[in-house]
């Protein structure tokens, strides 16, 4: 059986309809320990942008999710209306879409830098611009360059229908791509956040370290 952490909303968790806030830090162990987000089902209903952002301090570099937002499509519960990933190698990963099944699907990673160092803190962010057909990575606080995947997300704006699955450190459905480390100041919000703004959420460093 899954070990979800279910964390208390009322001391850990900001939550309304416009933004979600992880303030506190959160330990799993790659196995089977993810963080289930409640109470969020429309966070990305009917939006046209979403900014994902996260400290993360990895301890194996396996291939992981960090933030997975699921589509309505719970006959393929792992196909994420906007996701945020640490790849094996190292390389930070999008996948985003626009509707509720599973195809068209969109992944595209950075080239550099990679994230190799373990048992440290990094953080990390992107945002998804459904409406312009942009992906944007930041590393840091910094922008780093992607890949050349084409972008196209059509229609230009999610479905006006909730993702019953949202999952920290885990796929949405919470089966794979588990994190080994901790995780803590994560953020989604369905707007464009700027560079500026980005390297804000990164000078806001963990406590713990």
């Amino acid at each position: 059986m899954k070990n979800i952490f279910f964390i208390s909303i009322l001391s850990l968790i900001s939550c309304n309809q416009s933004h979600y806030l992880l303030p506190k830090v959160i330990t799993l162990n790659g196995i089977d320990q993810y963080h289930k987000v409640e109470n969020q089902q429309d966070i990305l209903r009917n939006k046209d942008s979403v900014t994902l952002s996260a400290w993360i301090y990895p301890k194996s570099m396996t291939g992981h999710d960090i933030i997975s937002i699921s589509a309505n499509d719970l006959e393929v519960a792992n196909t994420s209306r906007a996701g945020l990933r640490v790849d094996a190698d190292g390389r930070l990963m999008v996948l985003a879409r626009t509707v509720d099944k599973q195809e068209p699907k969109l992944y595209t990673f950075t080239k550099l830098p990679k994230i190799t160092q373990l048992n440290t803190w990094h953080h990390i962010a992107c945002v998804i611009d459904y409406s312009r057909n942009q992906v944007r990575f930041y590393y840091n606080g910094k922008e780093v360059e992607r890949d050349q995947t084409p972008i196209m997300f059509e229609p230009n704006k999610t479905p006006d229908s909730p993702s019953p699955l949202i999952a920290i450190g885990s796929e949405d459905d919470g089966k794979a791509a588990f994190f080994n480390g901790k995780i803590t100041k994560v953020l989604v919000k369905p707007t464009i956040y700027p560079a500026s703004a980005i390297h804000r959420l990164f000078l806001d460093r963990p406590k713990t370290e």
